[in-house]
């Protein structure tokens, strides 16, 4: 009877270690992937658009778009890398995005930045954090 009590406390605690495990690993990933995204938005648009958008800019993207279509799939289309650009824009310092990708989704950080009043912005960042139990 104690064995078994002691297996099945021993099987839980394994199990909650293992999702544990995982729930770490997809934050990382999401984490990681968020930032990915951040950087190719400032690297375009800082070395190649120039922090402008004129008609050159939306052959940039389009070009940008079929280049990593090919070598890395459907998921790189020109509204992603819209995106991308929008979450380096709304979000310029580094840092600030780096410790919101911890904390927030990329789901959550496009919805984000999809609001032009910086206000807005600011609001629903802290609101999502609030959400999750979370603040910076």
């Amino acid at each position: 009877m104690i064995d078994d009590l002691l297996k099945d406390r021993l099987l839980n605690d394994l199990a909650e270690i293992i999702d544990s495990g995982k729930k770490d690993i997809a934050e990382s990933i999401n984490s990681t992937i968020t930032k990915v995204y951040w950087q190719i938005g400032n690297r375009i648009n800082i070395e190649i658009l120039k922090e402008t958008r004129a008609g050159y800019g939306k052959q940039i993207i389009k070009k940008v778009s079929k280049f990593l279509m090919i070598h890395f799939g459907n998921g790189w289309g020109e509204k992603h890398i819209r995106h991308c650009l929008r979450a380096a824009e709304s979000f310029q310092s580094k840092e600030i995005f780096y410790a919101l990708s911890r904390e927030l989704s990329w789901t959550h950080l496009k919805e984000v930045i999809s609001f032009e009043d910086e206000f807005k912005c600011k609001f629903y960042v802290e609101l999502a954090q609030n959400q999750i139990g979370t603040s910076l």
